[in-house]
Parts: structure tokens; sequence; C-alpha cells
């Protein structure tokens, strides 16, 4: 056992760091508009200040708390950001649904324990939310399956 709970320092932090910078963004790149008209930077910064608040709930208490090593796992890690920018990079390129599918394949490589049949049954339920909440609840023109470049 160590001293302090570093895991939940460290996940704070980064909260607290984030938070900060989206709140310092928004307010440097958007209007803030007033109470009763709200600008588009308004909302952004107050999630900012609110992310912040949290990290620092998290931090705080982990100083007083007793915690187990902690030991970085990277595969996960390196999955989950390489399956986001395998998606950056082919939604263009092959539309939205192959691109899910190809991030839902990526990601699972950070997890053993996932079958087949259960990155498949992920893969189509996630291409499904994505074309019901961006195709039809946003509005978003994003080709679903495209052919070629």
């Amino acid at each position: 056992m160590t001293h302090r709970n570093y895991k939940d320092i460290l996940g704070g932090l980064i909260l607290v760091v984030l938070g900060l910078f989206v709140a310092y963004y928004s307010t440097q790149h958007y209007q803030m508009g007033t109470l009763t008209r709200m600008g588009p930077g308004a909302f952004p910064r107050a999630l900012g200040y609110l992310l912040a608040g949290l990290g620092v709930l998290i931090l705080v208490p982990a100083f007083f708390r007793s915690g187990t090593r902690m030991i970085f796992d990277w595969r996960p890690f390196l999955a989950c950001a390489t399956s986001i920018l395998v998606f950056a990079i082919t939604v263009k390129y092959v539309g939205m649904i192959p691109a899910i599918v190809l991030l839902v394949v990526t990601a699972a490589l950070a997890d053993d324990k996932l079958s087949p049949k259960g990155i498949i049954a992920l893969a189509i339920a996630a291409s499904i939310l994505g074309v019901v909440i961006f195709s039809y609840g946003f509005e978003m023109s994003i080709p679903l399956v495209k052919w070629g470049g």
C-alpha cells in the first residue's frame, strides 16, 4: 500500500486540466452572450468549469486515501487512440457505417476477452446508434456508405 491514491490523483488532475482548458478555449474563441441570450461559448465554458470542479472533488480526497501501486496498461490506451484515428481518417472515404465498424474492431483490440460474435454485435449496435443519432437526430450530412474516394 502507498500513502496516497495516485490513480485518483492523476484522474482528478487530468479532469481539472481538461476542464480549465475547455473553459479557457471557449472563452477566448467564442462569444459568451448574456444570461438571457447565451452565445455559443457559454455552454462549453460552463461544462469546462463543471468538469474542473468534479476533478477537484476527485483530486482532493485522494490525497488522504491510501491506494495501490499504479500500473499503466498501454494496450487499451493505444487501441482506443488508434480506433479514433482510424475513424477520423476513414469516415471521409468509406462513409459512416464502415468507419464505425473499423472503429469498433480496432477498439476491440483493447480487450482480449471479447469474442468475434461480441465484436460483430457491438459493431452492428454502434452503427445503428450512429445512424440514428447523427444522420436522423442531428441531421448531419455524412454519407452512410461511400464507394471510392
